[in-house]
């Protein structure tokens, strides 16, 4: 397991996060609990948002609620498109973020 800092967007403004580098269909994700101490989050590199939140009280384990996001992100790779990239440029220029918020690993 490969541990990575990287931003995170998010309303308030960029924070940090450190979480495990997960990589599946050419994506980058960190999948890290830093950002809530109730949730796990899958925040996809390029953009710093997140992609998917799994709660620690829905599962009997932390590394339950980690695969749980592992295996939604395999489950659910299509819905990452450039119809998808280009909403998420939108609304990081909204908070006028650039993009790529994170370079890749």
């Amino acid at each position: 397991m490969k541990l990575v800092t990287v931003k995170r967007a998010t309303t308030d403004g960029i924070v940090e996060c450190t979480g495990e580098l997960y990589i599946y269909g050419g994506f980058q994700f960190c999948i890290t609990y830093d950002a809530d101490n109730c949730a796990y989050y899958a925040i996809e590199l390029s953009t710093g948002l997140s992609a998917k939140t799994a709660y620690t009280f829905e599962y009997e384990t932390f590394q339950l609620c980690i695969c749980s996001l592992k295996r939604w992100i395999v489950n659910n790779i299509h819905l990452f498109s450039a119809g998808t990239f280009e909403r998420s440029k939108e609304l990081l220029s909204v908070y006028k973020y650039d993009y790529p918020l994170n370079n890749k690993i």
